[in-house]
């Protein structure tokens, strides 16, 4: 598990009712995680204030993380060394395990920004690179131009499995997937019948996963969580946390394994295709 911070800088997610993590919880979080054995945060330039949250908690609670961050769009190549090290010193650390393009647009607009990341990687500033996507097609263009690449990470939820045809590929060339929106922002948690006609067309998807749950007696994260646990291709994946008491319950949040693979079986039918419903940014309200 990677604790996801978008929350510690700014308000974000469909069902997040409490808003942004104030400074002290933000403590609370890491010292808990560091606590049972969570080594990495993943975070961005983009996310408000959430690399200086970071910051300024590793400084009051004396705690290391591994952190993996991401690069805005830049104008220029000259950009990228001046972003990581703005990003490191809002962070307080002198190397990020990984640094990833937020957009794949960047390389598409600049491809040489990946030879700058190289050079800072020579440099011992960076761990890993890699790419924030949001389609498979950006997977096989990575693949097909031998792009650099070390670290991936995607979306991936019960609803969304477009990744899946590229998985494999993935491992064969010892690329690290990690996954991220796996709750879609909370939507699968919401009422059903509160969700506007944007919805409409997994509305009732949601209501039979939510019964589905209960009657099971399984709390409905742990579905979700085990779902995506039960993929062998899956390396980690990213949890946005949005105060303390999430972080506990999905640390505690997997069934055990005999339970995982006929749990995952059972959520198979769950599938959407739409990328209006699967991509956050695509939403109307």
């Amino acid at each position: 598990m990677i604790v996801g911070t978008v929350q510690f800088g700014l308000h974000y997610g469909i069902s997040n009712s409490k808003g942004q993590v104030s400074r002290e919880e933000v403590c609370q979080i890491l010292t808990h995680a560091h606590a049972k054995g969570v080594t990495t945060l993943d975070t961005a330039a983009a996310y408000g204030e959430s690399e200086e949250a970071i910051g300024f908690a590793l400084r009051e609670t004396g705690l290391s993380f591994n952190i993996i961050s991401k690069l805005p769009p830049v104008k220029s190549v000259g950009e990228v060394r001046r972003e990581l090290e703005k990003s490191m010193v809002k962070l307080g650390v002198q190397k990020l395990e990984g640094y990833l393009l937020h957009h794949f647009s960047i390389y598409k607009n600049t491809p040489l920004v990946v030879q700058e990341l190289l050079k800072l990687q020579e440099e011992g500033l960076i761990g890993s690179i890699g790419f924030s996507l949001y389609h498979p097609k950006e997977v096989q263009e990575i693949l097909d131009q031998l792009v650099p690449c070390q670290l991936v990470q995607f979306p991936y939820n019960l609803f969304d499995r477009r990744f899946d045809q590229v998985l494999d590929k993935l491992k064969d060339q010892q690329i690290e997937t990690h996954v991220r929106s796996i709750f879609l922002q909370g939507l699968f948690f919401m009422n059903p019948s509160e969700l506007g006609i944007h919805f409409s067309g997994v509305k009732d998807k949601i209501a039979s996963l939510q019964h589905m749950a209960r009657r099971m007696k399984i709390p409905l994260h742990t579905l979700l969580l085990s779902f995506v646990a039960a993929q062998p291709n899956i390396d980690k994946f990213v949890i946005g946390i949005d105060s303390l008491e999430s972080l506990r319950k999905n640390l505690e949040g997997f069934l055990p394994a005999s339970q995982i693979q006929e749990t995952a079986a059972a959520l198979a039918p769950y599938t959407v295709e739409d990328e209006d419903i699967l991509l956050p940014f695509n939403w109307k309200f």
